[in-house]
């Protein structure tokens, strides 16, 4: 019986073929690049946080309080709290600078 219609059985092997490449190549990837990847930023975080502790630990020995996380604040404790003529300084390392916000555009 000759074969009508449809993909040759030959087209459907290679799509199959194709498929379990693919999914070796992503596994592979995943196994050997990332996971490595993830276990040293997982020890990095891991050294960061032991070093915070340690200095914490040391504050108090010192009789100082450690330094509180930084939180939200609202737009009046911003201003207030930098004295700067209602701009806001922006240091980061890659960013310095002032800006002044437009306030009455966001109420």
């Amino acid at each position: 019986m000759a074969y009508r219609g449809g993909p040759e059985p030959q087209d459907t092997r290679n799509v199959f073929l194709a498929i379990g490449l693919s999914l070796a190549i992503f596994l592979g990837f995943e196994f050997f690049y990332n996971a490595p990847a993830r276990e040293r930023a997982l020890a990095e975080r891991a050294a960061v946080e032991e070093t915070r502790a340690a200095q914490e630990a040391e504050q108090i020995a010192e009789g100082r309080a450690p330094a509180a996380p930084a939180g939200p604040v609202t737009r009046e404790q911003a201003v207030a709290a930098n004295g700067a003529g209602g701009r806001i300084v922006i240091e980061t390392p890659t960013a310095r600078g002032r800006h002044r916000p437009q306030w009455r555009a966001l109420r």
